[in-house]
């Protein structure tokens, strides 16, 4: 897909509409961006107690970010690693 602006009504440029429905561009954003790059996850206060934790989507990914038994915060991708045994 060539990047070739498109202009508005206004004169302004733009991105033709596929760059922002098509799954091929958003693969490789979630490629070059948002799995190379730090990301914000959250604030501190969500997860304030130890043994609080929440989960975030990242792409196609599933995150589970939590405080540990001794206060330090901890994130790890989502996943049971005895599923199907």
């Amino acid at each position: 897909m060539a990047a070739n602006p498109e202009r508005s009504a206004l004169g302004q440029k733009t991105l033709p509409g596929a760059y922002y429905t098509s799954k091929e561009v958003f693969e490789k954003e979630t490629e070059r961006i948002f799995q190379n790059s730090w990301l914000y996850a959250g604030r501190a206060s969500q997860i304030g107690e130890p043994g609080q934790y929440f989960v975030l989507s990242v792409g196609n990914e599933s995150i589970i970010i939590l405080n540990d038994a001794q206060g330090q915060f901890q994130a790890y991708y989502n996943v049971c690693r005895h599923r199907g045994t």
